[in-house]
């Protein structure tokens, strides 16, 4: 489209419906949202409300839908827009958008989620309504190495010591005997497991858990010089050596 003002495609989201004219302001606006100060701008002139009313329109296409996703993903970085962003009635949008089955519109979907999850205050929020299950199933199963990507971060940044053992085994679950397409896939899932090892229930049952799962990744068990490279795979072989032997004493 020709250039036009920040007011301008604003504009063009208010009056125009359901056209391609639409779909190319989105995306322009989510070119412009790169840039620190026009992030400022677009929301000053009400352009983050503007592409959550879209969203939330009957007619908004999924093709809209994902321009608008990689434009908010952008604008929600900076910390004076996040508010916006974060309210408890558009993360009720964004996680009815994010069971739709087109992968695009999954994908741009999960980036937002990926960047909010970024701050306690929203990742909380996104584990109390339930996010987790329908990215687990996801994961590993959409033959998206992205998708899996920022599941996998999304899922670090929520990783706190609030969280309940069933949200936790709900990670094990779908990580488990899956070999990730991307090294930092693979980083991501050591560190996600480091986190739980640490934590008290992980000398119980949800060690054993987390043992099983340690086991079926062929990455982890490899001894060589990529898989020592990985940030916590020593400390984990430890704690994995730890408990397996710990397992052998009482089988004897």
């Amino acid at each position: 489209m020709e250039a036009k003002t920040i007011p301008e495609l604003i504009s063009i989201l208010h009056q125009c419906e359901g056209s391609l004219l639409v779909e190319a302001a989105v995306v322009r606006l989510g070119n412009l949202a790169a840039f620190t100060p026009l992030q400022h701008q677009i929301a000053a002139q009400g352009g983050i409300a503007a592409l959550t009313e879209r969203l939330a329109d009957m007619d908004c296409t999924r093709s809209c839908a994902t321009a608008i996703f990689s434009a908010l993903a952008n604008l929600v970085v900076n910390d004076t827009n996040h508010h916006v962003i974060g309210a408890p009635s558009n993360l009720d949008i964004f996680l009815g958008w994010y069971t739709d089955d087109d992968v695009p519109t999954k994908l741009a979907c999960a980036r937002l989620l990926k960047n909010l999850s970024m701050w306690e205050f929203y990742a909380t929020e996104l584990l109390g309504r339930d996010a987790l299950p329908s990215m687990a199933r996801d994961l590993f199963q959409r033959q998206c190495p992205s998708l899996d990507d920022l599941l996998l971060q999304c899922w670090l940044n929520m990783q706190s010591t609030t969280m309940s053992l069933a949200q936790l085994q709900t990670m094990l679950d779908a990580i488990e005997g899956h070999t990730p397409a991307t090294e930092r896939a693979k980083e991501t899932v050591l560190r996600l497991l480091l986190h739980m090892s640490k934590r008290d229930e992980a000398f119980g049952g949800f060690g054993q858990h987390i043992v099983a799962c340690l086991t079926s990744l062929d990455y982890f068990l490899l001894d060589d010089d990529a898989a020592h490279a990985r940030y916590g795979h020593n400390e984990l072989r430890r704690w994995f050596a730890e408990q397996t032997d710990h397992e052998k004493a009482w089988d004897t």
